[in-house]
């Protein structure tokens, strides 16, 4: 082996470096899981209440399981790329838990907008929680709404943290694309690697013959 470490250059190496540090990352690398619950909130005669300068919108959700992470909701953009600020607050009993900042130009119009409020893992356990949404930085021709019904509160829907897979799994059960991606980038790596060094073989046995 100390040998191929001598002969071989650099470049073969760094190769099938490359390849076996990507694979290890693959399997070393946790991504967490999500899963969604229902919808809560008002079901029917829905209307967007829109997030005004020092408008304050408010929905209650109920996390039947430990680990509530994330927080859907539904949002109107009236049809406009808004480039105000949609400031979410998640309470429980007063207290503030988490706060989480989205730029609402890439907001879907009248569809689910998820809220990051903690990007890995939660302590949080089963209850009932507030979230609080504003914009202070919107205006009647830039802001956004959320959907829901004045007096009643928010559709929300919860998102649970419920575990963590290596990232080569995530990849081949949920973006079979990019995992095909990343295993060609190794293939070639690490091919491309091993045709470096045995060329570099190749040559220097050639030299040698033509030497006697």
């Amino acid at each position: 082996m100390s040998i191929f470490l001598r002969r071989w250059p650099a470049l073969a190496w760094g190769g099938l470096g490359s390849a076996i540090i990507i694979l290890a990352l693959a399997w070393l690398v946790p991504v967490p899981l999500f899963q969604e619950g229902p919808p809560q909130g008002p079901g029917e005669g829905l209307a967007p209440l829109p997030l005004l300068p020092q408008a304050t919108v408010t929905g209650e959700i109920r996390a039947d399981e430990p680990g509530l992470s994330r927080v859907k909701v539904q949002a109107a953009t009236y049809a406009r790329r808004n480039t105000c600020t949609l400031e979410a607050e998640l309470l429980q009993g007063g207290r503030v838990l988490a706060t989480k900042k989205l730029n609402c130009s890439w907001f879907p119009d009248l569809d689910w907008v998820e809220i990051p409020f903690y990007l890995t893992d939660s302590n949080l356990d089963p209850g009932t929680y507030t979230v609080r949404f504003t914009s202070p930085d919107s205006d009647p021709l830039n802001a956004v709404a959320v959907m829901g019904l004045a007096g009643q509160g928010v559709l929300l829907r919860p998102v649970y943290r419920t575990g963590s897979i290596p990232l080569w799994n995530w990849l081949w059960r949920f973006r079979t694309d990019y995992g095909r991606l990343l295993l060609a980038l190794m293939i070639f790596l690490a091919c491309g690697g091993l045709a470096s060094g045995v060329g570099a073989e190749v040559r220097r046995i050639g030299r040698n013959e033509k030497s006697r």
